[in-house]
């Protein structure tokens, strides 16, 4: 069993949860994010795909290897991929209230919920752990969005370089944690 299989064993889009998940290298990512995405969409859920380390581009072409018809969930507007760094640190971006507008749209549109897989390392390696702590603490708010299931991802190395007490933060916002 590879350790995408590991990991998609123990997250799963459960509804209302903000769970966490510390992976190891670029390409367990990449596989986990296609197989969870594929998965999700299949299930009629909406998909939001948050990219750090690769480009919006590199991460569709993933999807599509994966056996994803991308243009036609992008045209049912049933799968978004934008890069962290635009939706944490853009001029007009509050992502709380687009989840919320996506977390009520959903069930009207017959999707079962929303699915949310957040690069959140570009708080840390942009050196912005204060909005860090802001934006898990909204996203704690997540138990308001019922038909949303948000998953944080954190690079190890990443992780570990916070400091104790911000990864203590981190996992106590948290309702699983998966490393």
């Amino acid at each position: 069993m590879s350790s995408a299989d590991q990991i998609l064993q123990q997250l799963d889009c459960a509804y209302g949860k903000h769970n966490v998940l510390i992976f190891g290298t670029l390409d367990i990512l990449r596989e986990f994010y296609s197989r969870f995405a594929k998965r999700a969409l299949e299930d009629n859920d909406v998909v939001v795909l948050l990219s750090y380390y690769e480009p919006v581009k590199n991460v569709y072409a993933f999807l599509e290897n994966a056996g994803i018809d991308v243009a036609r969930y992008k045209k049912a507007h049933n799968l978004f991929v934008e890069d962290s760094v635009e939706q944490f640190f853009g001029t007009s971006s509050d992502f709380y209230k687009f989840l919320k507008i996506l977390d009520e749209g959903a069930i009207h549109q017959g999707k079962k919920g929303v699915c949310v897989l957040a690069s959140a390392d570009a708080f840390h390696l942009h050196r912005e752990v204060k909005d860090l702590r802001e934006y898990e603490n909204n996203l704690s708010l997540s138990k308001n969005l019922k038909n949303t299931s948000i998953i944080c991802m954190y690079h190890a190395e990443s992780f570990a370089a916070l400091s104790k007490e911000d990864q203590d933060f981190v996992i106590n916002k948290h309702d699983k944690v998966v490393k």
